[in-house]
């Protein structure tokens, strides 16, 4: 004999696998935070000390050549760095929604 649909008691557990999915969700994005957070901090410290180093031998050049030397080398250094930090915000922000996904399934 097969169990018959019981409308009433899917209404009752709705709310409450809504509000579990919710959590894991919520879950899922603050540890995604918490990660980019210090990831961003850590990235942006590092640059700060790239551009004052790039100051500082801006300061000390003596001719153009040298000058735009080191003006393409900080550019495609600067280019670098930024790409590789977006890469690794996008595979954070991937994780979690891989988590969210996997818990709310």
């Amino acid at each position: 004999m097969t169990k018959k649909p019981n409308p009433a008691q899917d209404m009752m557990t709705a709310p409450t696998q809504v509000l579990e999915m919710m959590q894991a969700a919520n879950s899922a994005i603050l540890e995604a935070m918490g990660k980019s957070g210090a990831e961003f901090a850590d990235f942006f410290s590092g640059r700060i000390e790239q551009d004052l180093a790039f100051q500082r031998q801006v300061a000390e050049c003596r001719d153009v050549a040298e000058l735009s030397a080191l003006q393409n080398a900080f550019m495609q250094k600067a280019m670098s760095d930024y790409s590789d930090e977006t890469g690794k915000m996008v595979e954070i922000g991937m994780e979690a929604m891989e988590k969210i996904l996997n818990r709310t399934r």
